[in-house]
């Protein structure tokens, strides 16, 4: 279970009114209702101090879509030749793109 801290505010009247009203038609307790605004406040702060990659990222791998390879790839990427930019070029050199391989391996729509 999370710690809880207490926090005693004043509020204006017509803003605990205004709170208090959203609250009741989303079915929440006022506390609640805080709660969750202040999560969502803070989590747009940090998320403007990201980058936008570290903001795909993040996305990425929160959605499931971004893993690392892990330690069982690891022989492979030391076995792999260093190669330039060049000679990358030079190998792929008359294979189609990857993005038609995949269109032509989905089919007609």
């Amino acid at each position: 279970m999370q710690k809880v801290a207490q926090i005693r505010m004043e509020l204006p009247s017509s803003l605990y009114e205004r709170l208090l009203e959203r609250a009741q038609s989303r079915g929440q307790t006022l506390e609640s209702l805080i709660v969750d605004i202040l999560w969502r406040d803070t989590e747009e702060m940090h998320t403007e101090t990201l980058s936008e990659r570290n903001r795909a990222i993040r996305l990425l791998r929160e959605s499931g879509l971004l893993t690392s390879l892990g330690p069982e790839w690891d022989k492979y990427i030391e076995n792999a030749p260093d190669m330039s930019a060049e000679e990358i070029r030079e190998a792929l050199k008359g294979l189609s793109p990857v993005s038609e391989d995949i269109i032509r391996d989905r089919g007609e729509r």
